[in-house]
């Protein structure tokens, strides 16, 4: 696949089911479970599936400001 695709893919797939459930149980996760999770997603940028490099706190963050929007 292109990089465009896989740029398109990834957030699609993978991105939406971390944030899927991630206000429930974002702020229960330890260090180290936000280190795998953001080193799963350093890799995956720097493999190409990404074009930002993301993080967990960036998308808990995020999660929690739609979510309050929406209320």
């Amino acid at each position: 696949m292109s990089s465009n695709h896989l740029n398109t893919i990834f957030p699609v797939i993978i991105v939406s089911r971390i944030l899927y459930a991630l206000p429930a149980w974002g702020v229960f996760m330890s260090a180290a479970q936000s280190g795998r999770i953001d080193a799963f997603l350093k890799r995956a940028h720097k493999c190409g599936f990404s074009q930002e490099l993301l993080t967990v706190n960036e998308l808990l963050v995020e999660s929690g400001r739609v979510m309050f929007k929406k209320m």
